[in-house]
């Protein structure tokens, strides 16, 4: 049975409530960093006790050596840090932390960490809908970073006859649950107050403007509407984060609280077509689905556009073990991308288990090419910059016999020699070489076919072969040619394929960005 027996977890982190009853029977070690052991006990913020809650439900059978760490923390006080856990015998170290300043010192102590063998994971960041938001060290290229999936929850969707299918609904971050039903949903145009009028049990349609969400919902809400969507000004989906129902009642006196969700801009244009007096009859459901979470940082990383986060895990409304002291229930929920990476650390451990000899590149590797890929409220594939390689799948990470190094390819940014990426307006005849490792770790030969998800527009080809035979426990390194004939700046994602002859596929992610100039400047 894998549970994580016989390894080591490094957690830094707010402390943990060892009293806890979900730790009764876990080997606990601590390290205090705040300087009185008399309240390590306590972990007055809870986080850390959570967290540790989630590495323990998914390895339980892992010891744990909690590093209780103050709130903020400087380069020195790091440094410090790392140190003491070089000297510790930890197989896998968990960091729900992030950093201000990526100093060369951190990463050269990371770098020692990783070479004495240590698997280090880190959260992306909760700085969703921005680019270049991985905050470091999640940012670092040996290092696994987790951006955060929903649970397999309840996604609301529209239905009516003259639609060819069912509409996804976004629900807002912390929103309530929307209720079944039929419902007439009405155009409020951009939520002017005037526009609030004869909503009594009906779902209010806003379009997305520079009026505040806190305003949009009180008028809703005074309205008697029985929920509220807001549609995308631009293509692609929306995502936006409401207050908890609780501060919805106690600040902004706003009750009852009501169902907030967001549509893209083309189901809202299908609605309205279908819209009579600006109303339409609609048929509410819920389906199971699981989602990148809106607050979950997103890739490249600046400068080195390496594919960031690597995976993602569940990181939304978690409930785990929480200080009895702060919370009588001695459980709360919590979401962030640091539950998330708390669920791969688990995973990592029961990977540690079965196979302790794999190095942390390799177990990167593993937990990112077994990944299952997620889609978005349109049913397609959510960008790789976005999930990384996809949701970890810990069923798929044990199973697998094959590992591809590395585990994520970026081609960088590309542009003509001699010209400035502002008045290139197209990238020609440029040709780069990368090389992946297929490594064979079953006990015979292994055929693969290699294909991508989805090919490149005209004038980009890439070019690899389309099998190859691997000997057993034997690598074999094959080039992929990129090639660009003439092709229009921006970024260009796509995932490589490698399938063996039992139809388990491995995936790898493709980045490159071709005359980009939209960024952030430093």
């Amino acid at each position: 049975k894998i549970t994580g027996k016989g390894v080591c977890i490094g957690i830094m982190d707010s402390g943990i409530d060892m009293h806890h009853p979900f730790f009764k029977d876990v080997n606990i070690r601590y390290k205090d960093f705040v300087g009185n052991n008399k309240e390590f006990f306590i972990d007055k913020e809870g986080h850390g006790t959570h967290v540790a809650g989630i590495i323990h439900s998914v390895a339980p059978g892992a010891s744990l050596y909690v590093f209780r760490l103050p709130c903020y923390l400087n380069t020195p006080q790091f440094l410090k840090l790392l140190e003491e856990v070089a000297k510790k015998n930890i197989d896998v170290l968990n960091l729900s932390i992030s950093i201000s300043s990526p100093d060369s010192p951190c990463i050269s102590s990371f770098n020692k960490l990783i070479k004495k063998g240590v698997t280090i994971l880190a959260s992306a960041g909760n700085k969703g809908h921005k680019n270049y938001s991985v905050e470091f060290p999640g940012s670092l290229e040996e290092i696994i970073t987790v951006g955060a999936s929903t649970k397999n929850d309840f996604v609301p969707l529209i239905s009516h006859k003259e639609l060819n299918k069912d509409l996804e609904v976004i629900p807002a971050e912390n929103s309530t649950y929307f209720t079944p039903g039929s419902y007439i949903l009405k155009d409020v145009f951009e939520g002017k107050t005037k526009d609030f009028v004869a909503l009594k049990g009906k779902i209010a349609l806003v379009k997305k403007s520079k009026e505040p969400i806190i305003n949009l919902i009180r008028r809703a809400v005074r309205s008697h509407a029985t929920a509220l969507l807001i549609y995308s000004d631009r293509e692609g989906e929306l995502f936006t984060s409401i207050p908890d129902f609780r501060v919805l009642i106690s600040k902004y006196k706003i009750l009852p609280v009501i169902p907030v969700g967001t549509l893209t801009l083309d189901y809202a244009t299908k609605l309205k077509k279908i819209m009579l007096n600006n109303e339409v009859n609609i048929s509410l459901s819920l389906k199971k689905a699981e989602r990148i979470a809106s607050f979950s940082s997103r890739g490249p990383v600046l400068g080195s556009w390496l594919v960031k986060p690597d995976v993602v895990a569940p990181g939304r409304n978690i409930i785990s073990a929480f200080p009895k002291r702060v919370c009588a229930t001695g459980c709360k929920s919590l979401s962030g991308t640091s539950m998330a990476v708390a669920y791969a650390t688990g995973a990592v451990a029961l990977l540690k288990q079965k196979n302790p000899k794999l190095t942390p590149l390799e177990i990167k590797a593993v937990l990112s090419n077994t990944a299952s890929p997620l889609l978005n409220s349109q049913g397609d594939f959510v960008n790789i910059l976005w999930q990384g390689a996809g949701r970890i799948d810990v069923e798929r990470a044990l199973q697998t016999k094959t590992i591809i190094l590395p585990n994520s390819i970026s081609f960088g940014n590309i542009i003509n020699k001699g010209e400035s990426e502002e008045s290139s307006k197209c990238i020609k005849e440029k040709q780069l070489i990368r090389y992946l490792k297929i490594r064979n770790l079953s006990t015979c030969k292994k055929r693969y076919k290699l294909y991508l998800e989805k090919n490149f527009k005209e004038g980009i080809e890439m070019s690899f072969p389309d099998s190859v035979i691997v000997s057993k426990q034997r690598d074999c390194t094959l080039p992929l040619k990129l090639t660009i004939n003439s092709a229009e700046k921006g970024c260009y994602t796509t995932v490589l394929i490698v399938e063996d002859e039992a139809g388990f596929k491995l995936r790898v992610p493709i980045f490159f960005v071709l005359n980009f100039y939209d960024f952030p400047f430093l």
